[in-house]
Formats: C-alpha cells, structure tokens, sequence
C-alpha cells in the first residue's frame, strides 16, 4: 500500500496531524516508539484549551483513539515502529521503521519531537510523572507551595527556576558546575527571588522516593566527593533536550541546534516532507503548539498532494 501521507511520531503534532489528514480521507499512517511522547511523561495538564485538568498520557490517549476512529487512519506504535531512514522512490517516499518493514507514502510528516536528556540515575525512570518532572513550563503550577529540586545549570535550568519561582515554596539548584549560565535578565530574577539556593559542584546520584511519591535527592561534591541529601516534594530535570532528527539529517536540512528548519506551510528542504512541533525550529515546545502545527502540517499536505498528485 502506498499511503498519501506516514507521519512519524505519535505525540501531539503527529496525532494532530493524523486527525486532520484522516478528515480529509487522506489514507494515514502514523509510526511511533509510543503514543503521546513528552506529554506522556508530563504529569498534569492543565493549560490546554477546553481541558480544564487532564493527565498528560490520557490526553495522548485520546488524541489516539479521536485519530484511530478515522477510517482512513492507521497507527502502529512501539520501539519497533521508531522509523531509521527515510528515502526517495521515483514520486514518492519510504520509510523504514527499526524491525526492517518498509512503508511507502506521497508525502511524510516529521513530528518526532525531542528526548529530554536523563540523568540515568536510581529512582528517575521508575517517578517519571509521578514527582520527576521535565518541563518547569508544563508542571511548575503543580508544585505549589511545595520544596522542589531542579538539576541543571545551563539555560534550560535558570529558566526553570524562574518560572518554579512563582509557585514553590522553596528550590534547591543542583548544578555540576560552579555558577549558574544564563540570560542575565534570568539570573538577576532568580537572586531577587529569595528562596533559590544553588547548589554547585554538585552532582546527583539518586532520587530518593518512599516508594509511593518523591522525598528527596541524594548528590556528591564533584571535587571533594562529599555526599549530602535534600528533603523535596518534586524534581525538575533540566539538562537540555535532542531533537529526535538523527534518522533524517542526512536527508533535510537542519537548523545549528538539530531542529528541522521549515517555511511557512511545514514544508521541509525536500518538497514532500513536512514537519511539526518540537522537532522544527518553531519557537514554543508546549503541546497546544505542537497539536497547531500538527493540523497546518496535514492542511499543507492536503494541498501538496491537490498540486502534485
């Protein structure tokens, strides 16, 4: 079978993308290593319209089941649906997924997103959702009053705790190096801020958790290979995130930081290849983003293959 559009991703921008190319009976594909991506591992959602409070993965999960009603949309996800190469067939495009099966389609869709980067540390993939966090912007106002760690010090991290600094009660900046790097007009707010303390040379080795919630994070002094504990109701990871673009750089271009580089309607270099959400260069990594240019991807494509097909 030759679809007219595989999407590659199931997170919101590919979902998106599915219902509105489902809508105009395109005949979809969408390939995935899971269903929903960072929002699955969000927590609560609470800032996307018309859903005052959801859990990330049931958003995801719903966003699925709305594309998988369509009949004309199919979706395949799992480790082995994570797609390894794209290539051009005479007019159209196929794409091999990493148990080797091929899939041929008219046009492609990149809504891969990216990976925040982990600490591969004890504790953190098993509170994934559950008190280890990703995303200040998503999950900060659910932190409320509470004591919160974040490791990092780079940029992502200071704006972490600029923006945690509006709703937790205290926060602990766990950095493996000695001073903070950030914008200036960001370090200045997190020293007026007042209950920020940063925590340098400190590299964490476990997030220590009763079993039921997070209680804490545990770390050594890089230099001195002392160890000391913190008491805290949540964690932020905040050290930098990849684009999930190495299958297809050789392929489209790339922007400096790895992100695919777009026009205005989605389309990438390689006419037929378009793009959505995190994985572009589009300013915003939230899920309303996402989903948005999800839908003006599969619009785009609509009109690609009005033109071309």
């Amino acid at each position: 079978m030759i679809y007219d559009t595989v999407i590659i991703g199931a997170g919101p921008a590919g979902l998106t993308a599915a219902i509105y190319a489902g809508r105009n009976r395109l005949k979809t594909l969408v390939l995935g290593k899971d269903i929903g991506g960072q929002t699955s591992i969000s927590g609560d959602v609470e800032n996307y319209p018309g859903i005052e409070k959801t859990r990330g993965i049931d958003l995801a999960e719903k966003m699925r089941a709305q594309a998988q009603n369509l009949e004309t949309v199919e979706v395949k996800a799992g480790e082995e649906y994570k797609v390894k190469s794209i290539e051009r067939t005479n007019f159209d495009f196929a794409v091999t997924s990493e148990n080797g099966e091929r899939f041929e389609g008219k046009s492609v869709i990149l809504t891969a997103g990216k990976d925040p980067k982990r600490l591969g540390v004890p504790g953190e993939k098993e509170f994934e959702g559950r008190g280890v966090n990703y995303c200040a912007t998503c999950d900060a106002p659910l932190y409320r009053d509470k004591i919160v760690a974040i490791i990092g010090g780079g940029y992502s991290a200071t704006e972490a705790a600029e923006m945690l600094s509006k709703y937790a009660k205290e926060i602990f900046v766990l950095s493996l190096n000695e001073k903070l790097n950030g914008e200036a007009i960001t370090l200045e707010k997190i020293a007026a801020a007042g209950k920020i303390k940063i925590i340098p040379l400190a590299e964490t080795t476990q997030i220590i958790n009763d079993g039921q919630k997070v209680t804490g994070v545990a770390y050594k002094h890089t230099k001195t290979g002392e160890s000391g504990q913190i008491a805290v109701e949540g964690v932020f990871v905040e050290i930098g995130s990849t684009p999930n673009t190495a299958p297809f750089g050789q392929t489209i271009n790339l922007n400096q930081w790895g992100e695919v580089d777009i026009d205005r309607k989605n389309m990438t270099s390689v006419p037929g290849i378009f793009a959505a959400g995190d994985i572009t260069s589009v300013w915003g990594k939230q899920i309303v983003i996402a989903a948005g240019q999800g839908a003006q991807a599969a619009m785009a494509v609509r009109d690609y293959l009005s033109a071309s097909h």
